[in-house]
């Protein structure tokens, strides 16, 4: 009975923390066979996609991004991270294209929001 209590008062603390993750790159994010660039290309996602980060490899990598609008270019940093989407795509992204969000919290609200 005591290790059923502890479970149910753990449950609660695994689920507070999750988050959602969303392409935030507006012409689509790569996902790769492996995490690196040159790595074969096995599908594209979009705007605003959801995604599962299943796992982070720890292969770090600075992306100098240029804003198609703006002609800004800023350094993005992050890692390559295993992720599965809602449609079954499987694969490694750059994660400094993701934004994360509470489990819950509706991105497109979100994003016209925070504009």
């Amino acid at each position: 009975m005591k290790k059923l209590i502890l479970l149910l008062l753990f449950i609660p603390l695994v689920s507070f923390g999750q988050m959602d993750y969303y392409v935030s790159a507006k012409g689509g994010l790569n996902v790769r066979e492996q995490p690196n660039s040159n790595s074969k290309k096995v599908a594209a996602l979009i705007y605003r996609q959801k995604v599962t980060i299943e796992s982070k490899t720890g292969v770090k990598l600075t992306i100098n991004d240029t804003d198609k609008e703006t002609g800004v270019t800023k350094a993005i940093e992050g890692e390559w991270v295993e992720i599965t989407s809602e449609e079954k795509i499987r694969g490694y992204v750059f994660d400094g294209f993701l934004k994360g969000v509470k489990s819950g919290t509706d991105f497109y609200t979100l994003t016209i929001e925070g504009n």
